[in-house]
Order: C-alpha cells, then sequence, then structure tokens
C-alpha cells in the first residue's frame, strides 16, 4: 500500500513524497508489489470523499451513541473572562476568495475569553472555514476528549439544510478534523470524564479532567494568528465523586 501527502493550499511548499508498506499474509505465495495510482497532491474531492466516508464501529463495546439533546452550541469562526462568544461576533462571506486580503477581517482581536462548560453537558460546536489569506484544509484537535462528527461540507454553513445532513448513526468519532477547504465541520461530544478515553492533562492535577481544554489549529501559524479556543469544565464532578487520588 501508499500514501502520499494531501495539501490543499496553493503556492506553499511542502514534502510532496509518497509512504510505503507492504503487507504479508501467512499461508500465501509471494508476488511483485504494484505501485497503486495515487491522486494529485491538492485533489480535494478525493480527500473529502475519503475522510467523510469513513464510519464508526458501532458493534465494539467501546461504542457510545451520539447524545441527542445539546446543552451548549458553539458556532466557531494575563486573566480570563467565561464570556467566549456562542456565536462569530464579526459574520461575513466566510468562504468568498475575494476576502482572501481584507484587512478589515485579517486579524482576530487579542483577548483572554474562555467558554465555561458544566460537567456532563454535551457541547456541539460548527468549525467554519475561511478564505482568508488562502483556502487550505486546516486541521482542528480537541485536547481532553474524542469528539463526534456528524457532518462536514464546503462553503458556509446553513443550519436549516446542513443540519439534515447529521450521522447519528455511526458518525467518525475522533480528537482531530480536518475542516474542509473552505468549508465546515459539525463536532458534537459530552464533556464527561468517565467515559471519554483520551488520557491527556491539560489543567488539571489527577486523572480526572476538569480544569482547562484547548482546541486549536494543529499548527504553530494557525495558533499564533489566533485560532485557538480554551474551554473550562467546571469542578462538579469532583462534587459527586469526592476527591481522587
Amino acid at each position: 500500500m501508499a500514501a502520499s501527502a494531501y495539501h490543499s493550499v496553493a503556492g506553499v511548499p511542502f514534502p510532496n513524497t509518497t509512504t510505503t508498506g507492504i503487507i504479508a499474509y501467512s499461508e500465501t505465495m509471494p508476488s511483485t508489489p504494484i505501485l497503486p495510482l495515487l491522486p494529485a497532491f491538492n485533489d480535494t474531492p478525493m480527500a473529502h470523499r475519503f475522510s467523510s466516508n469513513i464510519t464508526a464501529l458501532v458493534s465494539s463495546r467501546f461504542w457510545a451513541p451520539v447524545p441527542r439533546q445539546v446543552d451548549e452550541r458553539i458556532d466557531v469562526g494575563g486573566v480570563y473572562t467565561t464570556d467566549f462568544p456562542d456565536n462569530p461576533p464579526l459574520q461575513f462571506d466566510y468562504t468568498n476568495s475575494s476576502n482572501s486580503f481584507n484587512r478589515a477581517l485579517l486579524n482576530t482581536t487579542k483577548s483572554t475569553n474562555v467558554k465555561k462548560l458544566k460537567f456532563n453537558s454535551t457541547v456541539e460546536v460548527v468549525l467554519q472555514n475561511t478564505a482568508l489569506i488562502g483556502i487550505e484544509n486546516h486541521p482542528i484537535h480537541l485536547h481532553g476528549f474524542n469528539f463526534y462528527v456528524l457532518a462536514q461540507g464546503f462553503g458556509n454553513y446553513n443550519p436549516s439544510i446542513d443540519s439534515r445532513k447529521f450521522n447519528f448513526v455511526n458518525p467518525q468519532e475522533r480528537n482531530t478534523i480536518g475542516v474542509p477547504v473552505g468549508g465546515w465541520a459539525v463536532i458534537r461530544c459530552v464533556v464527561d470524564a468517565l467515559s471519554l478515553g483520551c488520557t491527556l492533562a491539560m489543567g488539571s492535577g489527577n486523572s480526572f479532567r476538569g480544569g482547562k481544554w484547548a482546541y486549536a489549529g494543529n499548527n504553530a501559524t494557525s495558533t499564533a494568528a489566533g485560532f485557538s479556543q480554551v474551554l473550562i469544565m467546571l469542578e462538579d464532578m469532583y462534587n459527586l465523586l469526592g476527591e481522587y487520588h
């Protein structure tokens, strides 16, 4: 088998190499491997078709159904305050390429706002890509939890239309999503320290996961430009369970 890089932004160099591997099955005759025909490095339709068609193994003993009741909805486009907005303060035609170098839109404000969540609440986040600077695929990673990928697509997210595409049967469950080029993704998770299996600890002194959790662009340039948010889970679980040692 072989794999090559997917690179969506134009004019930026990257290591365009191919990695290969050979799977040897027992009790079979050896044969000469044939290198498969790989898609172009910027074949977005192919990459999207592959990533969006992945589904969960619902027969697994680790599978948990997608929560249907949502407690918090977040539309993302020194001393902290807990007033991070649930919707973008500035709304515009996010994926319009004519806005790529609109100076009024390029930079976010510098602030220390966070989003406060209740323990065991269900959170839904709309991740909206933009055309600012360059139209590209953006990997977003959530620290501390897995999430369900309910749907993803291109253009500006339209809740009245795109919410009909939600997969509640066997959606992907992961901690990183590549938001499509000039598109969007909707994720949902339960802020439940007992049921989700990620063990990364951030802002918490023990094995439970109260405290501060960041999700951000998976490269330094995006994070430095403000492509990140912090979620704080309240410590209700300690009141319920007692201090854990």
